[in-house]
């Protein structure tokens, strides 16, 4: 767990002026509803971010809702993949510097291309995991693309 990269998520956001909460709370687990439980929150209010790999060998983040699902059917079409999968544990580490749970939704940390689902995109905001099982970032999901460069579609299930 990176305290270096909570470090970088702050330095990114007060750098591009976007307006951010940054909670400290206990421990989360890896999945969205426990730590919607641990946050007081409800499911659809977390932003999960997905680091996959396509056939070629890229690096991908889908950000999408915490009560979502991801249809890879649909991503590997927009990704122009011939197969896309969930990376590995020790990519995503070697990747990111964070353990799978606690990714941040800012694949422009990690050079990494980001996809948002729009059905994120429409809440007013959302809470991340952000480097650590013990803090969390709420943002407008808005600026989760424009800080990304994020293409924004249509990939939950």
């Amino acid at each position: 767990m990176s305290q270096d990269t909570l470090k970088k998520i702050i330095e990114l956001l007060k750098k591009n002026n976007i307006q951010f909460e940054h909670q400290h709370h206990e421990a989360i687990p890896k999945d969205s509803l426990g730590a919607s439980k641990v946050r007081g929150l409800n499911p659809d209010s977390g932003a999960k971010a997905l680091v996959l790999q396509g056939k070629s060998g890229k690096f991908y983040q889908a950000i999408i809702s915490g009560n979502l699902r991801l249809d890879f059917k649909k991503l590997k079409k927009i990704t122009n993949e011939k197969n896309i999968s969930m990376a590995s544990p020790d990519d995503v580490f070697r990747l990111t510097n964070c353990i799978v749970g606690t990714v941040p939704p800012l694949g422009v940390l990690f050079d990494i291309t980001v996809f948002v689902d729009e059905k994120l995109v429409a809440r007013e905001w959302v809470v991340f995991s952000a480097g650590t099982s013990t803090d969390s970032i709420k943002i407008n999901p808005k600026n989760l693309v424009k800080i990304n460069n994020a293409t924004v579609d249509n990939f939950d299930k």
